[in-house]
């Protein structure tokens, strides 16, 4: 056994041997000397003090991530024990990072409560485990400017003040702000979020001129090269995107062999990297497929790639940032579908125009549809803003997709104003069945449910304290009539029965008309309640 001294003249010594540059030949070797060593080290008692930079380095390099995580998390817990407020910064670092590239979100947000100094800190916390991104943005803005005001700045931790900036720029992602994030940063000069802006906001000037290989390589070499590949599509050089596909494929799956051997949440990314890529692959062969018509004049065949595009999604839990990321990039190559056929007859001009037309409004609506489904009601809103081309009349289905996530949107929203110009877009709409241009019986029925929870919503003008229940029903009766077999318009048909029952009691009256009235109110309620159960 080593006494202290003997310990601590080990340590040194040995964080030298694990940091050597000789042990980057081993990085794929499994096992490898450098896990062997962060083992050893684990096992010691007590454990040879070795800097939490080089742990991080070792652990996230070497496939040691849990040796390294258990190391640095048994320092933390021995400074804190022995008297310390708060473990050093360069600990926190390591931790947070490894969380970071493991996928353990909630032990990142645990680590980073417990500790953070400032309330909202820990309120900002709450809702971004929870996905409330703009109530956690407005937060952690409002942490930001109290600071700021009091002059209070300087003593924050340098730490929680990263996690101000970086948790705002996730937020602002989600959210969908890019005009915002490319502007701060340029401000700040990060590399990384500038590329990210350009493309997503199809400023494809900039990104050619920020791509040159003399700019700093960013933290992901995989998603450089994604960017690389978007521009050399959009300048039509088709060889250089398929080499570029190849060099993303070989680091994306060398960041999958340094990943730990059991399943964890980091293996999700990279999966939907790998999806992106494939895609990425396809739109090289689209557009080859449009080059070999345009010299033959014929009409390409892409039928198989737009099937397979439409029945192959992100998940429905997936980030919005993963749908946005995907369904955004396809409607770029929609647009180059439609610029690329100048030189083509009228008949296959059109043909392809209409085709680029039809799959961009599919796409913008399935992304309006997914960010409305993950509580984002105004990214939802904006992205039915983009719809250069509306649904054409004769486009039933994809008319009554946009009304509904309009509608649904401004009913989530809450406010008066926006449900009312909700309930006056549908208004708009002719149901009338002899219309040739009408919709099916199932859409008539979806969109008068949608107009029933909007007038229960809705207050009276003639008495603010009540809504337009009365008005809700009759339009909750004729939407069942519709489609009797459409269970949510029963449903709401049954809340809203409920809330005319409710009122009915609140009035009062003996009368027997009133009394009765009441009680056959109660019946249909009863009976509704039963049918749901």
């Amino acid at each position: 056994l080593l006494n202290t001294d003997e310990q601590q003249q080990l340590s040194k010594p040995l964080a030298m041997l694990i940091a050597r540059d000789c042990n980057k030949f081993q990085d794929l070797r499994r096992p490898n000397v450098v896990q062997g060593l962060l083992e050893a080290v684990h096992r010691c008692k007590p454990p040879p003090q070795i800097p939490a930079p080089i742990l991080k380095f070792a652990g996230r390099t070497f496939n040691a991530w849990h040796s390294a995580l258990s190391i640095l998390e048994e320092q933390m817990n021995h400074l804190t024990n022995t008297g310390g407020s708060s473990a050093p910064d360069e600990i926190i670092d390591a931790l947070t990072d490894l969380y970071k590239r493991l996928g353990e979100q909630d032990v990142m947000y645990g680590l980073w409560s417990r500790q953070c100094r400032e309330p909202e800190t820990k309120v900002a916390i709450s809702y971004l485990q929870f996905g409330y991104w703009n109530k956690a943005q407005d937060t952690l803005f409002s942490a930001m400017v109290k600071a700021s005001q009091s002059n209070s700045i300087s003593s924050v931790p340098k730490q929680e003040k990263m996690v101000w900036d970086e948790q705002w720029v996730q937020c602002a992602k989600h959210l969908n702000q890019w005009d915002r994030l490319a502007q701060y940063a340029k401000e700040i000069g990060q590399y990384d979020l500038q590329l990210e802006c350009y493309w997503k906001g199809q400023d494809w000037q900039g990104l050619a001129q920020l791509l040159p290989q003399q700019e700093p390589m960013p933290s992901d070499p995989s998603q450089t090269k994604i960017y690389e590949i978007y521009m050399a599509l959009q300048e039509g050089r088709l060889p250089d995107a398929e080499r570029l596909c190849g060099e993303a494929f070989n680091y994306a799956l060398k960041s999958w062999c340094l990943l730990p051997d059991v399943t964890v949440q980091a293996y999700v990314p990279l999966m939907q990297t790998f999806h992106q890529l494939v895609e990425l692959h396809e739109s090289a062969l689209l557009l080859d497929e449009v080059n070999k018509s345009i010299r033959h004049n014929s009409v390409p065949e892409l039928k198989s790639t737009i099937t397979a595009w439409r029945e192959r999604l992100p998940n429905k839990w997936d980030d919005i940032t993963v749908w946005y990321e995907l369904l955004t990039w396809r409607t770029c190559v929609f647009k180059m579908l439609m610029d690329s056929n100048q030189s083509l007859s009228p008949d296959i001009k059109s043909a392809l125009q209409q085709l680029g037309t039809q799959q961009e409004t599919w796409t913008l609506l399935k992304l309006s549809e997914a960010a409305r489904k993950q509580g984002l009601p105004m990214v939802c809103m904006n992205t039915l803003q983009r719809l250069q081309n509306p649904p054409h009349q004769s486009d039933a289905q994809h008319q009554f997709i946009k009304l509904r996530e309009e509608a649904l949107c401004r009913l989530e929203m809450g406010s008066v104003q926006e449900m009312t110009a909700g309930l006056n877009t549908i208004n708009k709409v002719n149901f009338d069945p002899a219309n040739q241009q009408s919709f099916s019986q199932a859409h008539r029925a979806e969109l008068l449910r949608i107009k029933g929870e909007l007038l229960l919503r809705i207050p009276d003008s003639r008495q603010p304290h009540l809504t337009r229940v009365q008005e809700a029903g009759d339009v909750m009766t004729t939407s069942c009539a519709a489609d009797d077999r459409s269970g949510k318009a029963w449903v709401t048909w049954g809340h809203v029965v409920n809330q005319q029952l409710l009122y009915a009691e609140q009035k009062g009256g003996t009368s027997p008309a009133e009394v009765e009235k009441r009680n056959k109110l109660s019946e249909h309620a009863m009976k509704d309640r039963k049918s749901v159960v």
